[in-house]
């Protein structure tokens, strides 16, 4: 299962290797629960993720994972929907190791075809179907800004 989403993401960073200003790009697997990375630690300015909130059970893996891998002045950029009380448990721990800012319009197109969409699609629902967009940066960071 796991490896078919890393050729997934192997394969975008192919397609758009032309635009990205770095020669180097590296994918690999990475398990939140399996703690094999510690080659990863303080590498990170930035963390980029999308709907991976909703599973309970590793949620605080997640987080402990980012924590890792982000450079103290790094921040983590999560795009996911609320579904149900998925988003809010995890801002809840998130805050506990992270200055966490919630944003619902980051975008106008985005927000547009949000809106658009409320009106026009019989099945879609903001809950599932809006990603909400997080930034988590270390508190070491805030704090010494």
């Amino acid at each position: 299962m796991f490896p078919n989403y890393v050729s997934y993401i192997r394969e975008v960073v192919e397609r758009n290797r032309r635009w990205m200003k770095c020669k180097t790009i590296n994918t690999r697997l990475l398990r939140w629960d399996q703690h094999d990375y510690v080659d990863l630690q303080n590498q990170f300015d930035i963390i980029i993720a999308a709907d991976c909130l909703f599973f309970d059970e590793f949620r605080q893996d997640l987080l402990h994972t980012m924590k890792v891998l982000l450079k103290d002045t790094g921040e983590v950029i999560i795009f996911a929907p609320s579904r149900g009380e998925t988003l809010k448990k995890f801002v809840n721990l998130a805050s506990k190791e992270f200055a966490v800012e919630k944003c619902n319009k980051y975008d106008e197109l985005v927000w547009d075809l949000h809106t658009a969409a409320q009106t026009s699609q019989a099945n879609y629902q903001e809950n599932l179907h809006y990603p909400i967009k997080l930034r988590l940066t270390k508190f070491s960071h805030v704090e010494g800004s």
